[in-house]
């Protein structure tokens, strides 16, 4: 997986999290076009990976996107996406998709581990919905 940054340069998900953009105020990660929520994020994931923590970050993830009653799209991540389609459809997921029921599953991608599958998402719901719209047609190939 890699990340655009803004002056069109790619970098690959581990350098990233490994280069001193994580570390600063004045770093080039706030020049990044990133929601702040993402950014936050990020650098939440850089801690954890340094302290070696959360035995349910490894494992298989997805990446998800479903298409709500009302035609938004909602992007997720989950280790079990069969439970967490369920849990949308109850209406116990997210308070998004609880009124904005039924829920159809248009998308899923493997993303490894947690903070590939966090930082992918991170990525997809940034793009507009025509971007979307080809990831779940194929158009796009996935990570």
């Amino acid at each position: 997986i890699t990340i655009s940054l803004k002056n069109e340069s790619r970098v690959r998900i581990s350098e990233f999290l490994d280069s001193p953009l994580l570390r600063t105020q004045s770093s080039p990660l706030h020049t990044l076009e990133m929601h702040p929520t993402y950014k936050r994020m990020l650098k939440g994931l850089k801690k954890n990976s340094c302290s070696g923590r959360s035995k349910k970050a490894s494992g298989k993830w997805f990446l998800y996107i479903l298409k709500c009653l009302d035609g938004t799209f909602y992007t997720g991540i989950t280790n079990d996406l069969e439970r967490r389609l369920k849990m949308h459809q109850a209406g116990k997921a997210s308070k998004y998709t609880r009124t904005r029921r039924p829920v159809e599953m248009l998308y899923s991608e493997k993303c490894g581990d947690r903070s590939s599958a966090l930082i992918r998402e991170c990525e997809v719901k940034e793009w507009p919905r025509v971007k979307k719209e080809k990831l779940i047609s194929g158009e796009i190939k996935p990570g």
